[in-house]
């Protein structure tokens, strides 16, 4: 009962495991959804992000109102774990949208 324990080969067979439960997981996407589009896609560089704050003072309209608009998608936002964001192109089309429709 006297085993001596090799963290070497410990660690060199946990990377092994998790590499292949990678790889596995890695196929079963690729499988089951070739042409998967995410729903809510990251912003490309060159895209200028801002918060719900930035919306707020760009629009000159309080927190609610953000929030409302973008329960009823007036609004395209981005989520980001738990964090808001906005694209403010996005936004400022979707102004022009509004006082389109408001004409």
């Amino acid at each position: 009962m006297n085993q001596k324990f090799d963290l070497k080969s410990f660690l060199d067979q946990a990377e092994s495991f998790f590499t292949n439960c990678f790889y596995q997981a890695a196929l079963r996407i690729q499988r089951e959804g070739q042409n998967v589009q995410l729903a809510n896609p990251i912003p490309t560089e060159g895209e200028d992000i801002i918060t719900i704050a930035d919306v707020c003072k760009l629009l000159k309209i309080s927190r609610p109102t953000v929030n409302d608009w973008m329960k009823t998608n007036k609004l395209p936002y981005k989520r980001i774990g738990r964090r808001v964001y906005f694209i403010r192109q996005d936004v400022l089309a979707a102004l022009q949208s509004f006082n389109r429709r408001a004409k």
